[in-house]
């Protein structure tokens, strides 16, 4: 992360403006918190990368000079990350595997949800069913990427 979002400094930004472009970057589905965010961007301060100035009272993040030294020095290593993480975003398998994660994710939340809701006979036989199928899932992916 701390690659990306030096890399992404080509031009000072605010924290929001980082966040949005690694939504842009990943089509929509990653923005990190801003728990994630600053405390990066501190390091990436404090290792003299990048500096904060407040313009209009927003905090803004620019490269410093020793930044723009260390993105020449690393310059492949910055293009093969930023290329990775779009790759990983985009419709290869992995990015497919990961919206599938997350699809699947949504809809035990709902049902979920719903079963808190009703509170039916009905739902207990559909949790049951759930955790039953999730286990053995479980299972057989612990066996491929365990």
């Amino acid at each position: 992360m701390r690659l990306l979002m030096l890399g992404m400094l080509k031009k000072p930004m605010h924290g929001y403006q980082i966040m949005c472009r690694f939504k842009e970057c990943s089509k929509g589905d990653y923005m990190p918190s801003t728990g994630a965010l600053y405390p990066q961007l501190r390091s990436l301060e404090e290792e003299g990368l990048i500096r904060c100035s407040e313009i209009n009272g927003k905090k803004t993040y620019a490269v410093t000079k020793e930044g723009e030294e260390y993105l020449s020095k690393n310059e492949k290593l910055v293009r093969q990350t930023m290329t990775r993480f779009i790759e990983f975003w985009s419709e290869n398998d992995l990015g497919i595997l990961v919206s599938r994660m997350e699809s699947i994710s949504k809809t035990l939340m709902a049902g979920a949800a719903g079963a808190l809701e009703s509170g039916s006979g009905q739902d207990l036989k559909k949790i049951e069913r759930s955790k039953e199928i999730l286990a053995r899932a479980e299972e057989e992916l612990k066996g491929i990427w365990v």
